[in-house]
């Protein structure tokens, strides 16, 4: 299945929060949490990519080391939009992820906010 990396984050987010609601679905949570597996593989190297891009656009310290001011790098204000344009490209990229779709029927007996289904979609198939 081919997704973008934008998306995979965010169901990766949501199936975060599905595994923590109770289902008697056990066929479903076992399909989630292979799906979820699946994702924390890439996710790990977004993230890391992710941290990349941002460490070459922010402040550096005298010792080479990114500047951080509660808990965020320091962003010059002429590095924002070329930080962001940045971004936006590497998360739009298109990667294989080798999952088995869910379905509406998967995702009966979680409690789920219309958020959390439209995340989802892109890795729903109509059952």
């Amino acid at each position: 299945m081919k997704l973008k990396l934008i998306e995979i984050i965010n169901c990766n987010t949501v199936l975060n929060e599905l595994s923590t609601n109770k289902s008697n679905n056990v066929r479903a949570v076992y399909k989630i949490a292979k799906i979820s597996k699946a994702l924390k593989n890439e996710m790990e190297l977004v993230e890391e990519q992710r941290l990349n891009i941002i460490k070459k656009y922010c402040e550096m310290d005298d010792n080479g080391l990114p500047k951080i001011d509660d808990g965020q790098y320091i962003i010059p204000a002429e590095n924002t939009k070329l930080l962001q344009q940045e971004l936006e490209n590497f998360l739009s990229i298109e990667v294989d992820i080798d999952i088995d779709p869910l379905t509406l029927s998967d995702l009966e007996g979680f409690d789920l906010s219309s958020r959390q289904l439209t995340e989802l979609f892109v890795i729903m198939e109509e059952n």
